[in-house]
C-alpha cells in the first residue's frame, strides 16, 4: 500500500498546455503531483482508492497539430498481411559507431581514433557486398557519452564526436541509393542529466517541472525501496531542487515521467523529426521500464532470490511497479498508429518470450513490429535441447516476428563465449531460424573479447563492456584500416593482422564467407525469411537437431550436431517423413537426390549433389540442404522441396567459374577434419574489401561432413 494516502485532484481548462476541452488528473502524494492517464483509474479503483472519474481523451488529443500531420496515421487490423514489409525479411547489422570506422571527407582533418558517421558511409559498399540490408546504429545523438550514448542530451542533434546532422543526412541518402535502410536507437526511458529538459525540471522552469519523476523527502531517506539496475537506490537527492529524482539505471540517467502528457508528445515529436530525415525505423531501448507505479509503492521481495540481510540488488526485488505496466502498451499503440507499417518499431525487453509477446499488441491494437528474442544471445553453449525449446516456444506465436542475435554491445562476443566451431554453428542457426537476424559488427570475421594487459602505463578499460566493443578490423594496414590516427580509442584485438575482412575475403573456410553464403541463401530461398519452422525428429536424444523451413514449394532442411562427437543422420525420415520409415533409410531404394548447400565448417563453391540415404556431421557442425522430391517414386504425399528458384536450379552460394571439387573428396574426408588452405589475399579497394564474389583459386577441399554414397556401401552388411 502507498506510504501516504493519495489525494486525487481534477484539473481542467488547459492546465499544462493541454486543450481546454481536455481533462487531466493529478495524483498528489505529500503534495507532489505525479501525472497519470485515465485508464490507470481502472486499476486503482479496484484498489478502492477512488470513485469513477470522467474519461481522459486518448493520448493523441494532447499532440500538437504539427506532430499529428508530420507522422502518417495508419491503422492496424487484419489488413496487415505477414511477409509484405521490408522489416520482416531483412538482415540487420548492429554498429557501435565509436568502434566501426573513422573517415573524414577532408584529408587535412585530424583523426582522433574514434569511429564516426562518415566512416560508416565509407564502408557501405563493404557491407552491401556482404548482403547487409539494414543498419542499426547505437545512439549517435548529442550525449556526454558516459554510457555509450545511452545518456542523450539532445535527441535532434548529433554527437560532435560522430559528425554533424548533415553527415547523418548524407548517410541516409546513400543508404537509400543502395536500397539499404537505417534503424536508430531511441532511448525512451531516460535522458542525460545534461539534457535541457532535466536542467529546466530541476529549476522548475519552462513548464518542465514534472517531466521527470520527482519526490519530496528527507535527504537521507529515499522515497521507497526501488533499486537501480546498476545496484543501489533508484533515487538520487538533488540539492538544487531539494527533492529526489528516480533513475532506473545510472544516476546521470534520470527517468522521464510518461504520465505527463507533454512528455509523450515530446517523444513522438523526436520520432517525427527523424522520420522526416528519412530514418526507416527505431530500436526502442529499455521499453518495459518507461512507466512506473503512480503511487510509488515498494517492490515486493523476490522469494527466489532474497537479499538475506545484504544491500538490495536489482535481482532481489520483483519489479511489479516499475516494469511491464499496462500504460506502456497504451503508449506503444499510439506510437504505432503514428508511424504506420513502413516505419519499423523494434522493441527491446530482456525477459522470456512469453512475456515479450504482449508488446506486439493485438490485431486491432498493434504495438511493436519486431521484438528482440534473447534466447540465442543468452546461450554460453550450443545445447540441442535448448535450441528445440527456443524453436517450439517461438513457433507458438506464428503471427509475430522474433529478432535473433548471438552478439551485441552488451554481451560477450560470440566467438569468446562459444569458441570458433560452436560460434560458426550458432551463426548458421541465427541465419536459418524463422525471424530477423542481427549480426553484431565484427562477428562476421569472428572478433573476440579483448581486455588489454594492465600496468602502470596501460590502465584497465574504464568499462568492462569495452572488451566486446573493440575497433573493427578491416585489413593489415596500420590500425587495421579503422583509423589513421596514431592509435584507436581502445586497443585493437591482438589478431588484427591475421583476422580481418581483407584476409578472410575469398577463403571458403572463413567466418566472413560463411556469413556471406548464409545471407545469400536467405535471399535465394523465401522459406528462410517467410516460411514456418518445424522441428524434425532425429532419434538422437537432443544432441542432433533438425528443422525444416517451408514456404509454399520452397523447402530447406537444417541439421545440427550439438555435441563433441561425430554423428550420422539418416536423411529420408527428415526429408520425406510421410513416405519413408526409419527402416527404409538403410536401403538404397527411394534415395532422394540431396543438395548440400553449405556447412558451418566450410562454404563450398557450388552445392554438392549426391544420391545418399545418410550424412555424417563432425563435432559442432551444421549443414543446410535441399532434396529433389521428384526422385521419390509414387509419392504424391511427399512435400514439394524447393531445388528451383524462378524455374532455375538452386543458385550456388559462392559463384565460381570452375566445376565443384570432385565428389570423391566428400566420401573420403572424415567428419572431424577440415582443410584450411588459404586463398590469395584480396585486392579489393578499401571501400569494397569484401570484393566481388571470389574465384575458386585456392579454395580448400570441401570437408567437415561426409556423405555416404551408395557405391561405397555395396559391400556393407545389411542390418
Amino acid at each position: 500500500m502507498p506510504k501516504s494516502s493519495p489525494e486525487i485532484v481534477l484539473v481542467t481548462n488547459g492546465t499544462m498546455n493541454t486543450p481546454q476541452s481536455a481533462v487531466v488528473f493529478e495524483c498528489h502524494m505529500d503534495s507532489h503531483p505525479y501525472w497519470f492517464p485515465s485508464p490507470y483509474f481502472e486499476t486503482i479503483s479496484r484498489r478502492s482508492c477512488l470513485r469513477s472519474q470522467p474519461e481522459v481523451p486518448p493520448p493523441s488529443t494532447f499532440l500538437s497539430n504539427e506532430s499529428q500531420i508530420a507522422l502518417p496515421m495508419k491503422t492496424g487490423g487484419n489488413s496487415v498481411q505477414p511477409g509484405n514489409f521490408w522489416w520482416e525479411k531483412t538482415v540487420i547489422y548492429e554498429i557501435y559507431p565509436k568502434s566501426f570506422c573513422e573517415h573524414h571527407e577532408v584529408a587535412s582533418s585530424s583523426h582522433v581514433g574514434c569511429g564516426n558517421i562518415n566512416g560508416i558511409r565509407h564502408k557501405l559498399s563493404t557491407l552491401h557486398s556482404l548482403g547487409i540490408e539494414t543498419l542499426w546504429l547505437c545512439p549517435v545523438f548529442a550525449s556526454p557519452y558516459l554510457d555509450g550514448g545511452y545518456d542523450v542530451s539532445d535527441y535532434k542533434s548529433i554527437n560532435p564526436l560522430f559528425g554533424t546532422l548533415e553527415d547523418m543526412e548524407n548517410l541516409i541518402a546513400e543508404l537509400h541509393q543502395k536500397k539499404m535502410r537505417l534503424i536508430l536507437d531511441l532511448v525512451l526511458n531516460h535522458t542525460s542529466t545534461e539534457h535541457q529538459w532535466f536542467k529546466d525540471s530541476r529549476l522548475k522552469r519552462n513548464g518542465h517541472d514534472d517531466w521527470y519523476i520527482w519526490k519530496k523527502g528527507l535527504p537521507n531517506r529515499p522515497p521507497n525501496n526501488w533499486v537501480s539496475v546498476a545496484g543501489g537506490p533508484a533515487w538520487t537527492f538533488d540539492k538544487e531542487r531539494g527533492e529526489w529524482y528516480m533513475h532506473t539505471f545510472a544516476t546521470f540517467q534520470p527517468d522521464l515521467n510518461y504520465r505527463h502528457p507533454a512528455v509523450k508528445e515530446a517523444i513522438i515529436e523526436q520520432v517525427s523529426f527523424w522520420i522526416k530525415k528519412g530514418v526507416d525505423g527505431f530500436r526502442l531501448d529499455a521499453l518495459k521500464h518507461i512507466f512506473k507505479d503512480a503511487f510509488l509503492q515498494d517492490e515486493p521481495i523476490n522469494p527466489e532470490n532474497p537479499p538475506n540481510g545484504q544491500p538490495f540488488l536489482y535481482k532481489h526485488l520483483n519489479h511489479l511497479h516499475t516494469t511491464n505496466l499496462p500504460e506502456v502498451h497504451e503508449f506503444l499503440q499510439t506510437l504505432r498508429q503514428h508511424v504506420g507499417e513502413e516505419i519499423c518499431l523494434m522493441g527491446e525487453c530482456w525477459q522470456d518470450w512469453d512475456s515479450v509477446i504482449p508488446y506486439f499488441g493485438q490485431a486491432t491494437q498493434r504495438e511493436c513490429h519486431l521484438m528482440l528474442h534473447f534466447g540465442l544471445i543468452g546461450m554460453n553453449n550450443i545445447s540441442g535441447q535448448k535450441l528445440i525449446q527456443l524453436v517450439e516456444t517461438s513457433e507458438k506465436y506464428k503471427d509475430v516476428t522474433p529478432v535473433w542475435a548471438i552478439g551485441s554491445h552488451d554481451v560477450d562476443r560470440a566467438w569468446s563465449r562459444f569458441g570458433p566451431q560452436k560460434a560458426s554453428l550458432a551463426t548458421l542457426v541465427l541465419l536459418t531460424l524463422r525471424g530477423v537476424p542481427i549480426i553484431y559488427y565484427g562477428d562476421e570475421i569472428g572478433l573476440k573479447n579483448y581486455q588489454p594487459p594492465t600496468n602502470s602505463s596501460s590502465p584497465a578499460l574504464p568499462d568492462a563492456r569495452y572488451a566486446f566493443r573493440t575497433p573493427m578490423q578491416f585489413d593489415t594496414s596500420p590500425n587495421s584500416g579503422f583509423t589513421k590516427a596514431p592509435r584507436p580509442w581502445i586497443p585493437l584485438g591482438p589478431d588484427w593482422k591475421t583476422s580481418n575482412v581483407e584476409s578472410q575475403t575469398g577463403r571458403m573456410d572463413s567466418t566472413l564467407e560463411l556469413h556471406r553464403a548464409l545471407i545469400q541463401l536467405r535471399n535465394t530461398h523465401p522459406c528462410l525469411h517467410m516460411g514456418q519452422c518445424k522441428i524434425l525428429p532425429t532419434g538422437k536424444g537432443g544432441k542432433t537437431v533438425a528443422y525444416s523451413r517451408i514456404h509454399g514449394t520452397d523447402k530447406i532442411t537444417v541439421i545440427i550436431n550439438s555435441s563433441a562427437s561425430p554423428t550420422t543422420v539418416p536423411l529420408a525420415p527428415l526429408l520425406f517423413p510421410q513416405s519413408h520409415s526409419s527402416a527404409s533409410a538403410t536401403t538404397t531404394e527411394h534415395v532422394p537426390q540431396v543438395h548440400v548447400l553449405l556447412s558451418s565448417r566450410c562454404v563450398h563453391p557450388k552445392p554438392i549433389t549426391l544420391n545418399s540415404p545418410s550424412i555424417s556431421l563432425g563435432p559442432w557442425e551444421g549443414i543446410v540442404l535441399t532434396a529433389d522430391s521428384a526422385d521419390v517414386s509414387n509419392d504424391s504425399a511427399a512435400p514439394q522441396t524447393a531445388v528451383t528458384t524462378n524455374n532455375t536450379k538452386t543458385k550456388p552460394i559462392i559463384h565460381s567459374n570452375t566445376a565443384p571439387p570432385p565428389t570423391k573428396s566428400h566420401s573420403t574426408t572424415t567428419a572431424s577434419t577440415t582443410t584450411t588452405t588459404s586463398s590469395k589475399k584480396a585486392t579489393a579497394k578499401e571501400d569494397n574489401v569484401h570484393g566481388e564474389p571470389p574465384s575458386s583459386e585456392g579454395v580448400p577441399k570441401p570437408s567437415g561432413f561426409t556423405i555416404e554414397e551408395p557405391h561405397k556401401r555395396k559391400h556393407k552388411k545389411k542390418t
